[in-house]
């Protein structure tokens, strides 16, 4: 497995779960979120204990940009053709960046052995209720991969 690293802006929904699951396999998590680690339930400071930044400003246009950058990938979880969905695309476009929409498991084990750090994104938990779930079945693929690889604690695995 390649990847090493999954990052977000920490919203609530598709980002945070994506930072939970990522964690849940000994990869390294980041990111960067909104001044004030802003989430649409309000600071989020807990945001921290994944590695995830606050921008120097409050929307969340900013972060966005800056996680699409960061990454090698970036994955939508989620109902298209939301502002958050349009702001997302057109910045891996821009970039050249690959924008993977609701990758299922087979999908995800494909993301894992082609990257080493990708960036989770997709609708809030308050406009999709079931995308948490989605982002759990997707991350749910790699557990036999990683589990067969051992964290070298420096978010790199020792494939025995």
């Amino acid at each position: 497995m390649k990847l090493r690293k999954c990052i977000s802006g920490g919203q609530t929904g598709a980002d945070k779960t994506g930072l939970e699951c990522a964690k849940a396999l000994n990869l390294k998590t980041g990111g960067t979120a909104p001044k004030g680690y802003r989430t649409e339930s309000g600071a989020d400071p807990s945001l921290k204990d994944f590695g995830v930044v606050e921008d120097d400003v409050p929307n969340y246009q900013s972060r966005t940009r800056k996680n699409v950058r960061d990454a090698e990938a970036t994955l939508w979880f989620g109902n298209v053709g939301s502002p958050g969905y349009w702001c997302t695309k057109q910045e891996a476009d821009r970039l050249g960046r690959p924008f993977i929409i609701n990758p299922s498991g087979d999908k995800m084990v494909e993301v894992a052995s082609l990257y080493e750090v990708i960036n989770v994104a997709g609708n809030r938990v308050s406009t999709n209720p079931r995308v948490v779930q989605q982002v759990r079945d997707a991350f749910a693929a790699l557990n036999p991969i990683a589990s067969t690889e051992q964290p070298l604690g420096d978010g790199t695995f020792n494939r025995s």
